[in-house]
């Protein structure tokens, strides 16, 4: 146990499934997820509620329920260390066979864990995914509209996993740890921990590592998370210094996997330039952010950078796109003009920040 963490306590039966839950600043929505927990109809479960220092009510909302009902229970950091540290000290402390990683922000449907644990009857695997809900809220709060991304119940082993590894990231099942559950020993075995200090990128540098070798996967279809996603409130919506360095990373980590795998085919490089696109287009985007400090030459030369880079070369050429302005963005990057590119940076900030700005959104969202 690391050394800033305390209120742990003993727990002398072993659940079925340990649910780690971080909590730092949520005092808004854990409530409703601890409630969707507690309703579950399966009900052999732990949930260690990781208190990360938080600043607001969270944890006086977690006291509550751990008051009424043993199977809550609480752990705090004496500091902020952030998401991967807190999940790293709920695994530490967890003794279930599952382990299941949810956001406080999020819903769970009140069957999740029994569809989960009857999969697992039928079939033993070494970690289960299930589909998801993408839930769009508004600045204001409103639910604006949501996106279901449900797959086909499925039994899985090695070589057929690997294959649908590129399909599963292109329709953003891969990357989440939140909707897969993970079995303790295997992850305690192979030595498997968050790393810290990784923004963004956190969860899918996890599941390249467990999926590396995984022998065996399970999938539940049905989308049984909700996933939040808040406008203002999510990271990925917000300046950060390091999301190209990072997605960049994170893209060129899902290559290398494949190449390992013998699966880097023309099909898997465009997929992977689709999604290296995507980023691509987003940090031209924020690079016209006055966070960034770019004036317009800067923004020039950053794109020139760009084009030499071998992982563009490799993966834009080739680059698949859905929809035709996706298509029409990655036409505008295979030309690689700056000027251009710069110039369309521009546009995207302009219809995210003006008048089009719900139609930003809901094309973001497409796949």
């Amino acid at each position: 146990m690391p050394s800033n963490a305390e209120n742990n306590q003993t727990v002398m039966i072993e659940p079925f499934f340990s649910v780690i839950l971080p909590v730092y600043g949520v005092e808004d929505y854990v409530s409703d997820a601890l409630e969707d927990l507690e309703a579950q109809s399966f009900a052999d479960w732990e949930v260690i509620i990781i208190d990360d220092c938080s600043p607001d009510e969270s944890r006086a909302i977690a006291e509550a329920f751990a008051a009424r009902d043993s199977r809550f229970r609480i752990i705090s950091h004496n500091v902020n260390r952030g998401l991967s540290a807190a999940r790293n000290t709920g695994l530490h402390s967890a003794c279930g066979e599952y382990i299941w990683f949810p956001d406080p922000d999020d819903r769970y449907d009140h069957d999740l864990l029994q569809q989960v644990a009857d999969s697992l009857k039928r079939q033993r695997a070494l970690v289960v995914m299930t589909g998801h809900s993408e839930e769009y809220f508004s600045s204001g709060g409103e639910n604006t509209h949501s996106i279901d991304f449900a797959l086909k119940n499925k039994e899985l082993y090695q070589k057929e996993l690997r294959a649908l590894v590129m399909q599963l990231e292109k329709n953003t099942h891969y990357g989440y740890a939140w909707n897969k559950f993970y079995e303790r020993s295997y992850l305690l075995e192979g030595d498997y921990r968050f790393t810290e200090d990784l923004p963004l990128i956190e969860d899918i540098e996890f599941n390249i590592r467990v999926f590396q070798n995984l022998p065996s996967l399970n999938i539940v279809g049905a989308p049984l998370y909700h996933y939040a996603k808040r406008e203002g409130s999510n990271l990925t919506n917000k300046f950060v210094p390091r999301y190209f360095e990072v997605h960049r990373q994170r893209i060129q980590m899902l290559r290398d996997q494949q190449e390992s795998w013998g699966l880097l085919t023309d099909d898997s490089k465009g997929i992977l330039g689709g999604l290296f696109a995507r980023y691509i287009l987003s940090a031209l985007e924020r690079n016209c952010e006055p966070e960034s400090n770019l004036n317009h030459s800067q923004r020039v030369s950053w794109c020139n950078r760009l084009f030499k880079d071998p992982l563009f070369q490799e993966l834009i050429p080739c680059a698949q796109a859905d929809s035709f302005i996706l298509r029409a963005c990655v036409k505008v990057l295979q030309q690689n003009n700056a000027s251009i590119s710069v110039a369309l940076g521009q546009i995207i900030h302009k219809a995210k920040h003006g008048l089009l700005h719900n139609l930003f959104m809901k094309i973001k969202a497409s796949r």
